[in-house]
Order: C-alpha cells, then sequence, then structure tokens
C-alpha cells in the first residue's frame, strides 16, 4: 500500500478541523483522488529507481540514475527525459488496464514534455503534461541538476 498525500486549497484551511490541518492518519482522512491520484502514481513511477522495488522490480525509470551519473550532456538530456517520461507513463497505464474500476480522470492517456528550459552550466527544468482518460490535464514542474 502506498501512502500519497493530498494537497489542500490554502483558502479552504481555515475550514477544516484541526485534525484534518495536520498531518495525521486520525479520523477523518482524506482520500487522494482525481487527477492528483493520477499524478501522484506517475510521479511515483517516475522518481522510483528501475529496480529498486522489492516486489515489484519492473516498476520504475532510469531517472534516478541520469542525475546520479553527472553526465551533464544537456544536449541530449531531452531525448532521454522524454524516453523516460513515456517508460513511466506506460507503466501506469499498464495498471490502469489491470483496475478498469479507476475513474476516468484517474487513468492516464498521456505523459508528454510540453517545456524544457536549459539553464546553463549544466541544469534544466522541464515540465511534463500529464493528461487523464477524460481530456484533463495537468502540468507537473521537475528540475534537473547535473552533477
Amino acid at each position: 500500500m502506498d501512502v500519497l498525500l493530498r494537497l489542500v486549497d490554502p483558502t479552504v484551511l481555515p475550514t477544516l478541523s484541526r485534525k484534518q490541518q495536520m498531518f495525521t492518519f486520525g479520523a477523518p482522512t482524506l482520500a487522494v483522488a482525481g487527477p492528483q491520484a493520477m499524478v501522484l502514481r506517475w510521479l511515483k513511477i517516475f522518481l522510483t529507481p528501475s529496480g529498486s522495488h522489492p516486489l515489484r522490480q519492473e516498476e520504475g525509470t532510469g531517472f534516478y540514475s541520469l542525475i546520479r551519473s553527472g553526465n551533464g550532456r544537456i544536449d541530449r538530456l531531452q531525448s532521454i527525459l522524454g524516453q523516460e517520461v513515456e517508460a513511466a507513463a506506460e507503466q501506469v497505464r499498464q495498471m490502469d488496464l489491470r483496475d478498469l474500476s479507476r475513474p476516468a480522470n484517474e487513468r492516464l492517456r498521456s505523459a508528454t514534455i510540453s517545456q524544457f528550459v536549459e539553464i546553463p552550466p549544466a541544469s534544466a527544468e522541464f515540465w511534463v503534461q500529464l493528461a487523464s482518460m477524460n481530456g484533463e490535464t495537468i502540468d507537473v514542474l521537475l528540475p534537473y541538476a547535473s552533477g
């Protein structure tokens, strides 16, 4: 079982009970649902190093290895990141096929790099756009620093 964190709109925070404002497993809990659940499942796969999960060795991507390598090949980075983004997306889509009870806004249709900004000398930030099966999109900003 994975524990996922649900973001709460800060303008709603004052209306929540003290227990709901704190990080807690007490009642009442807030379930992660909708597009945020899709994003968190994709991020978990994307940020998990390939082969590191004790029960699901096939889970994860090479993103962590890319960061650790300190390669610094910014000219090739966008292409490599695109492959890792798609690898994570395919794993999430396979999970969605095994659980058809997920609502359409929690099932992943696509993940693409929508923006890539080089930050000299050897860093970058990139935006990944995730689209759900019902057409909702969410953009995720991820930083990358080589070495």
